[in-house]
Protein backbone atom coordinates (compact mmCIF):
# COMPACT_ATOMS: atom_id res chain seq x y z
CA UNK A 1 0.00 0.00 0.00
CA UNK A 2 3.08 2.07 0.31
CA UNK A 3 2.95 2.76 -3.68
CA UNK A 4 -0.06 4.67 -3.42
CA UNK A 5 0.84 7.32 -1.49
CA UNK A 6 2.76 9.24 -4.29
CA UNK A 7 -0.24 8.09 -6.54
CA UNK A 8 -2.34 9.88 -4.35
CA UNK A 9 -0.15 12.60 -3.79
CA UNK A 10 0.07 13.57 -7.25
CA UNK A 11 -3.24 13.31 -8.06
CA UNK A 12 -4.49 15.77 -5.20
CA UNK A 13 -1.67 18.02 -5.91
CA UNK A 14 -2.62 18.09 -9.70
CA UNK A 15 -6.14 18.61 -9.08
CA UNK A 16 -5.78 21.01 -6.16
CA UNK A 17 -3.15 23.03 -8.92
CA UNK A 18 -5.68 22.19 -12.04
CA UNK A 19 -8.50 23.93 -9.73
CA UNK A 20 -6.80 26.76 -8.63
CA UNK A 21 -5.24 27.48 -12.79
CA UNK A 22 -9.28 26.76 -14.02
CA UNK A 23 -10.66 29.54 -11.46
CA UNK A 24 -7.59 31.99 -12.05
CA UNK A 25 -8.40 31.43 -16.12
CA UNK A 26 -12.01 31.74 -15.50
CA UNK A 27 -11.67 35.34 -13.70
CA UNK A 28 -9.52 36.50 -15.85
CA UNK A 29 -11.58 35.81 -19.00
CA UNK A 30 -14.33 37.84 -17.23
CA UNK A 31 -11.89 40.95 -16.34
CA UNK A 32 -10.47 40.57 -20.35
CA UNK A 33 -14.59 40.94 -21.30
CA UNK A 34 -15.14 43.89 -18.87
CA UNK A 35 -12.15 45.68 -20.17
CA UNK A 36 -12.99 44.77 -24.15
CA UNK A 37 -16.66 45.92 -22.96
CA UNK A 38 -15.41 48.89 -21.95
CA UNK A 39 -12.84 49.97 -24.10
CA UNK A 40 -15.75 49.35 -26.70
CA UNK A 41 -18.27 51.86 -24.77
CA UNK A 42 -15.54 54.32 -24.75
CA UNK A 43 -14.72 54.46 -28.38
CA UNK A 44 -18.49 54.64 -29.29
CA UNK A 45 -18.86 57.49 -26.99
CA UNK A 46 -15.74 59.17 -28.53
CA UNK A 47 -17.14 58.10 -32.47
CA UNK A 48 -20.74 59.77 -30.95
CA UNK A 49 -19.08 63.08 -29.81
CA UNK A 50 -16.77 62.84 -33.19
CA UNK A 51 -13.84 62.83 -31.52
CA UNK A 52 -12.76 59.76 -33.64
CA UNK A 53 -14.03 58.34 -36.67
CA UNK A 54 -13.85 54.30 -36.84
CA UNK A 55 -13.91 52.10 -39.96
CA UNK A 56 -15.62 49.12 -38.43
CA UNK A 57 -15.31 47.06 -41.83
CA UNK A 58 -11.35 47.59 -41.17
CA UNK A 59 -11.66 46.51 -37.83
CA UNK A 60 -12.92 43.55 -38.70
CA UNK A 61 -11.39 42.66 -41.59
CA UNK A 62 -7.97 42.85 -39.73
CA UNK A 63 -9.25 40.95 -36.87
CA UNK A 64 -10.93 38.30 -38.71
CA UNK A 65 -7.94 36.22 -39.90
CA UNK A 66 -6.34 36.55 -36.15
CA UNK A 67 -9.08 35.13 -34.43
CA UNK A 68 -10.17 32.00 -37.11
CA UNK A 69 -7.08 31.05 -36.94
CA UNK A 70 -4.96 32.66 -33.32
CA UNK A 71 -8.05 31.56 -31.29
CA UNK A 72 -7.60 27.90 -31.30
CA UNK A 73 -3.59 27.73 -31.80
CA UNK A 74 -3.43 30.02 -28.86
CA UNK A 75 -6.03 27.80 -26.42
CA UNK A 76 -3.60 24.64 -27.70
CA UNK A 77 -0.37 26.52 -26.56
CA UNK A 78 -1.75 27.31 -23.29
CA UNK A 79 -2.90 24.01 -22.40
CA UNK A 80 0.58 22.42 -23.60
CA UNK A 81 2.22 25.24 -21.65
CA UNK A 82 0.17 24.64 -18.39
CA UNK A 83 0.15 20.29 -18.74
CA UNK A 84 3.99 20.98 -19.83
CA UNK A 85 5.86 18.21 -17.90
CA UNK A 86 3.49 17.50 -15.47
CA UNK A 87 3.05 13.56 -13.98
CA UNK A 88 -0.16 14.18 -13.09
CA UNK A 89 -2.09 16.06 -16.47
CA UNK A 90 -4.98 14.04 -15.85
CA UNK A 91 -6.03 15.62 -12.42
CA UNK A 92 -4.79 18.59 -13.50
CA UNK A 93 -7.05 18.88 -16.40
CA UNK A 94 -10.31 17.48 -14.36
CA UNK A 95 -8.94 20.20 -11.70
CA UNK A 96 -8.86 22.73 -14.40
CA UNK A 97 -11.76 22.40 -15.58
CA UNK A 98 -13.83 21.91 -11.96
CA UNK A 99 -11.80 25.52 -11.28
CA UNK A 100 -13.43 27.10 -14.08
CA UNK A 101 -16.61 25.88 -13.88
CA UNK A 102 -16.78 27.07 -10.49
CA UNK A 103 -14.84 30.77 -11.00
Amino acid sequence: MDFLVPLIEQLGLGGLTGAVAGYAAKKLTRLTAICLGILFIVLQLLAYKHFVSINWGEVSSAASPHLAEGGRAALGGIWRILTHNLPFGASFATGFFLGFKKG
